[in-house]
């Protein structure tokens, strides 16, 4: 409505246990310039139920399995701050809900170290308080990218610090995991790539007073060959190691993929063999059976490209 305001309103209906729940969400947002590296935001977000699930609820102390009915009012405050190809973001959230109530605190810091080698870090808090439950989780996370204009290789790598810490009536739990996962690329060939993986994580949790603990670990590799411009075949496998329970998991399969345009491209597989586990598997699917992938590479360029594509409309 005005410059950099913003103004959104919507109705939804979700399906839960009790019924379907009917609910409206509006909110305000301003963005302020302060100066040519600075700017700061506000928000105000409000949801608001319409129509209730016609059966009554067991427990109202217990949160739902799906479709929280919680009503709630939002305010966020964040500051940006760009220095060249460094953007430093935060942001404080503050949410006052019926069944309960949250606060978080965000922090990420993204740029380039030199040509071809950028870093990220993140940090952040959440809080959520309500009758039967209280729960602290964080998360911290460092990621370092190197690709070079004219090199054969790229790598990623990424390590998470979660933790979390609850309590629920008599149950204390507090867990921390540590994860690490590398990804490396490598091209000898036009046609030929080859994808290496090595992941690991130490897990440590304690309920009530009881401590355990485990190290798991695991090696993938992939093979893809262009058979033309736009198809290409892959085979992939991978091994899963948990240490403390001396025990193996594997993963192989082979998939067909199609380059449907311009840096976009998707893929039809079946592994004959498969495991999961949601620390590794966030941008592979190892589980047995059959899948689809479907991937979609932009940078800010192509945004350009679809801005001054739709302002011509």
């Amino acid at each position: 409505p005005w410059s950099g305001g913003r103004l959104h309103s919507s109705l939804e209906q979700q399906t839960g246990e009790y019924g379907p729940r009917m609910f409206a969400l509006f909110g305000l947002g301003q963005t302020w310039q302060v100066s040519k590296r600075w700017s700061v935001d506000a928000s105000l977000d409000r949801s608001h139920t319409v129509r209730d699930p016609d059966a009554e609820e067991f427990d109202s102390d217990v949160p739902p399995a799906s479709g929280e009915n919680d009503d709630f009012t939002a305010v966020s405050l964040g500051a940006t701050r760009k220095v060249g190809e460094w953007s430093w973001a935060n942001r404080l959230e503050v949410r006052d809900g019926d069944r309960e109530d949250k606060w978080g605190v965000f922090s990420a810091l993204v740029g380039t170290l030199r040509e071809g080698l950028g870093m990220s870090a993140r940090a952040e808090v959440f809080t959520t308080r309500s009758r039967a439950v209280r729960e602290t989780d964080g998360e911290i996370r460092l990621g370092l990218a190197y690709r070079p204009r004219h090199s054969r290789w790229l790598v990623l790598d990424r390590l998470d610090f979660r933790f979390t810490d609850s309590a629920a009536g008599t149950t204390e739990t507090d867990n921390w995991r540590l994860i690490n996962n590398l990804n490396a690329n490598y091209r000898p060939t036009d046609r030929t790539q080859i994808s290496l993986q090595y992941g690991l994580k130490y897990v440590r949790e304690n309920i009530d007073g009881a401590s355990y603990a485990g190290f798991t670990d695991l090696i993938g590799a992939e093979g893809r060959y262009d058979l033309t411009p736009r198809w290409d075949i892959g085979l992939r496998t991978a091994l899963l190691h948990s240490w403390q329970g001396h025990q193996l998991d594997y993963s192989c399969g082979a998939s067909l993929g199609y380059n449907i345009m311009e840096n976009a491209w998707v893929s039809l597989g079946y592994n004959l063999l498969g495991f999961q586990d949601g620390d590794f598997a966030a941008a592979e699917f190892t589980a047995q059976g059959p899948f689809v992938k479907f991937r979609l590479k932009f940078d800010q360029q192509d945004v350009g490209r679809a801005i001054r594509h739709l302002q011509q409309i």
